[in-house]
């Protein structure tokens, strides 16, 4: 089974979160193709801006990949491909920003008074179809104290076993 061991880290600056930096390691992938996708766009409604490059590592080497971006119905994806064959734990790394929430948080992912709140099809990755083992871990050290991290899976952190779309539910 493939494994995705996500962690996400949220910066509170000053008033609210501001950002979240988002890394992934990807176990037993090796051969997919694209390695992954992030959705860019939908129904023209523009995802989140990265703060941080988006960067694929493996044994602590940045690999080269191509990105190709499709509209497929409403939604503008970016596919990613690794440009050399791996083997072996890939981690993806990224930051991106967090606006206010906004009216639909279906599509939103956004900071609120206190907080961040919305989907993570916004941010997270989605992978080629499949069954896949994942495990969410919330980085809670940059947020004051007694902050919590929930899922759509559960508070703090989850491991599920799901299909190609589990980790942006």
């Amino acid at each position: 089974m493939k494994y995705i061991e996500v962690e996400l880290t949220p910066f509170y600056k000053t008033e609210h979160i501001n950002e979240v930096e988002v890394s992934v390691i990807l176990s037993g992938m090796e051969n997919l193709q694209p390695l992954f996708s992030l959705n860019k766009n939908t129904v023209g409604k523009e995802f989140l801006p990265f703060t941080k490059p988006l960067r694929i590592i493996q044994n602590q080497t940045e690999l080269s990949f191509r990105v190709e971006t499709k509209q497929e119905d409403h939604i503008e994806k970016e596919h990613y491909y690794l440009m050399n064959e791996s083997s072996g734990e890939i981690i993806v790394k990224y930051g991106v920003a967090l606006l206010p929430v906004g009216k639909n948080p279906v599509f939103d992912l956004g900071y609120e008074e206190q907080g961040m709140n919305g989907s993570g099809m916004t941010f997270l990755p989605f992978f080629s179809q499949g069954e896949y083992q994942y495990k969410l871990h919330w980085n809670l050290s940059k947020l004051p104290e007694k902050s919590i991290g929930v899922w759509s899976f559960g508070e703090g952190d989850i491991t599920v076993v799901g299909d190609e779309n589990t980790l942006t539910e």
